[in-house]
């Protein structure tokens, strides 16, 4: 795992015991230490429901009144393509896991995407 693409908050999942835990100062460290104790956490369908998204047949949405609407659409396995549209704009990004929807989601709001609770 690339400790540059994580930020404090971001959610990993610890090999040993298999559970999701935040990233922490101490976690980056071991993780820049070259610990492999931690794994990216694939992006799930069980994961866009504890953010919060809707699900509307076979997609998933989630209102932002900065950023606009986001759309995830499972393509295949874990990779999962995600939409924003605001006004006439949208973007797409293949989103494969969970930190990397939390950082994209921060970086268009600002503000941190909440867990309801953990898995």
């Amino acid at each position: 795992m690339n400790a540059k693409s994580l930020r404090i908050g971001n959610y990993i999942l610890d090999v040993q015991d298999g559970k999701p835990y935040p990233v922490t100062i101490e976690t980056l460290y071991e993780i820049l230490s070259g610990m492999d104790y931690f794994v990216p956490i694939p992006l799930t369908e069980e994961w866009l429901l504890k953010f919060g998204f809707e699900k509307m047949g076979d997609k998933f949405s989630l209102k932002n009144k900065k950023a606009g609407v986001f759309r995830f659409v499972k393509i295949s396995g874990n990779i999962i393509v995600g939409e924003l549209e605001h006004g006439r704009n949208s973007i797409s990004e293949f989103i494969k896991y969970v930190h990397q929807l939390q950082n994209l989601y921060f970086a268009l709001t600002g503000e941190e995407l909440n867990v309801s609770e953990l898995i």
